[in-house]
């Protein structure tokens, strides 16, 4: 009987920790911009409309974030012009990055149709870290839609 108890005390123990941990692992798309040092606080008056992670077995997962703006974020992308050995963003077509996100679309991410980016409408990038590389953040600003897309590729 003391077993019994014992293990069903050690069981409710185990499940409550695993449920915990679980929990950790998720944050929302602004926790995470904040470690890479973005200054998420220069954007206002937006909404997460998109925030999707693919899956991995081992690694970190592929995420895919959209923030919808009222207004041009002209703060914020000044932003990454200030930043010390940084360049901004860029308008040059991004083929890499195009071919990433259709890659990681087509395999684990499944990005809704309405809030995938159309590459025709023209957009603006930036990559913090090296581009394409495991740890790397895309910034990617489509100025006719107000649209602001985050993706990072994991690994």
């Amino acid at each position: 009987m003391k077993f019994q108890k014992n293990f069903l005390m050690l069981l409710l123990i185990l499940i409550l920790h695993i449920f915990t941990l679980a929990g950790c692992g998720y944050s929302t798309v602004i926790d995470r911009l904040k470690g890479y040092g973005v200054e998420v606080q220069l954007l206002t008056d937006y909404e997460i409309v998109c925030d999707v992670s693919g899956e991995t077995f081992t690694g970190y997962a592929p995420h895919y974030a959209v923030i919808q703006l009222k207004a041009e974020p002209t703060e914020f992308l000044q932003s990454y012009t200030k930043k010390e050995f940084d360049r901004g963003f860029s308008s040059e077509r991004n083929t890499e990055l195009e071919d990433g996100i259709r890659t990681h679309n087509d395999y684990c991410l499944h990005i809704p149709n309405d809030y995938y980016p159309n590459w025709d409408e023209g957009y603006i990038w930036h990559c913090t870290g090296e581009s394409y590389s495991c740890d790397s953040l895309y910034t990617i600003y489509f100025p006719s839609e107000f649209r602001l897309a985050f993706f990072e590729t994991g690994h």
